[in-house]
């Protein structure tokens, strides 16, 4: 091998956070290291800042390809690698620490591991936050250490992964051709012939998140829910039932929005897809609850609480009450967004601590939960980050002795 690691990085249009992201690479302590930049077809900056880092860095690879997705650009980046290990970045996003690629490395090569992942932080326009953790994605909760991948079910990150790349080349493993959904075949394959990863406790990635949005429409629901159903027959195939366990029906619930839009409503390809789907939970063997198979009446049952939500939404707000909107997320730019002209009640948007506020929701105030206790008695409060959450936010709520309060599922808002 040429190198110890390959950076592999697709990117499209992402200009204005590409600098940041290979300065973290650059930077890293480990030196002997190769970065493929593969530009899918980007109309923006991408090219003049590749050229200026590739007259300072003798190491960056620039390839170019017309846009076909990251999948088709990653698997590109692979064939060109020549590192004993490879890792993926995405150009939006960074290295948090300096010896982030030293410590996977020095790590997988001590441990003789073919798949060595670490933690992963978020930055939420400024706000970093732990979103993976060593031991959150296994039963065992083993930190620093090997780890059977039938006891792992942490399905996302693939970027937190450094990977022999031996293990892929030699087994062809490859990302999907789809623009959406196309990184977990390629990480749920890896898995299944390494058999073992190495979980190291420490922080080597740093995620980008909540600055940019994309539509779910049909094209786009058709590559995730392909890419889902083909992640799945690699999780069947190598007995991975925890894994199916922990995502299946969250994936579904998941995007239960888009399968009431567009499955069983005539479109042949997808709702192929779902009955491919189907058939694979049915031929696994494994246990399963019988709302994992999608039928036409699950899907109009869900469309039918979709309706009443709304029509619960409107009456609210077009009640003479106070209204708090707990949560600063896009789940909350979401509901605002659809109920703008029904919200002339709304006072303002709480958190649980000043400071977290990270996003402008349509010009209404975010303020600590705190500042809100005036309105205990008379004010309703929606809950709008996710469900994991809403006991938490509930207890917050009663404990400062508010006496209205509701959670949203913001996934049931078309």
């Amino acid at each position: 091998m040429d190198c110890k690691i390959s950076v592999i990085i697709a990117t499209y249009n992402t200009a204005d956070y590409l600098k940041e992201c290979l300065d973290s690479i650059f930077n890293q302590t480990l030196k002997d290291i190769e970065v493929i930049v593969v530009d899918d077809g980007s109309t923006d900056n991408t090219a003049i800042i590749l050229k200026e880092y590739s007259e300072k860095y003798d190491n960056l690879v620039r390839l170019y390809q017309e846009n076909q997705g990251a999948g088709i650009a990653r698997n590109y980046g692979i064939t060109c690698s020549k590192g004993e290990y490879m890792i993926f970045m995405d150009p939006d996003d960074k290295y948090p620490c300096e010896d982030c690629l030293e410590k996977l490395y020095v790590s997988a090569k001590k441990h003789k591991a073919s798949i060595c992942g670490g933690n992963i932080i978020s930055n939420d326009n400024g706000v970093i936050k732990n979103w993976y953790l060593a031991g959150e994605g296994n039963v065992e909760h083993i930190k620093s250490d090997m780890i059977d991948v039938d006891n792992c079910y942490f399905l996302y990150g693939h970027q937190r992964y450094l990977f022999k790349t031996s293990l892929i080349k030699e087994n062809r493993v490859e990302y999907a051709g789809y623009k959406r959904y196309e990184d977990q075949v390629f990480t749920i394959k890896a898995f299944g012939i390494a058999k073992k990863i190495y979980e190291l406790d420490y922080p080597v990635y740093e995620y980008r998140v909540n600055y940019k949005k994309w539509e779910m429409d049909e094209g786009t629901f058709y590559d995730v829910i392909s890419g889902f159903r083909d992640t799945l027959r690699l999780i069947i195939k190598y007995n991975m039932r925890l894994m199916f366990e922990k995502n299946y029906w969250n994936f579904m619930i998941g995007q239960m929005p888009s399968i009431t839009r567009y499955v069983f409503c005539g479109n042949a390809y997808i709702d192929e897809v779902m009955q491919e789907i189907n058939g694979l939970v049915i031929k696994s063997g494994w246990e399963y609850d019988e709302t994992y198979i999608i039928t036409q009446q699950q899907v109009a049952e869900y469309r039918e609480a979709m309706v009443v939500q709304n029509e619960r939404l409107i009456k609210v707000f077009s009640e003479e009450k106070p209204i708090i909107v707990y949560g600063a997320g896009n789940n909350t730019v979401k509901l605002i967004s659809r109920y703008k002209a029904q919200m002339q009640n709304v006072v303002g948007i709480a958190v649980t601590q000043q400071g977290e506020n990270r996003l402008e929701c349509e010009g209404v105030p975010i303020r600590s939960i705190d500042s809100y206790i005036p309105y205990k008695e008379k004010a309703i409060v929606l809950i709008t980050p996710s469900k994991k959450l809403k006991n938490e936010i509930t207890d917050i709520l009663e404990n400062l002795g508010f006496k209205k309060y509701e959670w949203i599922d913001v996934r049931m808002i078309k």
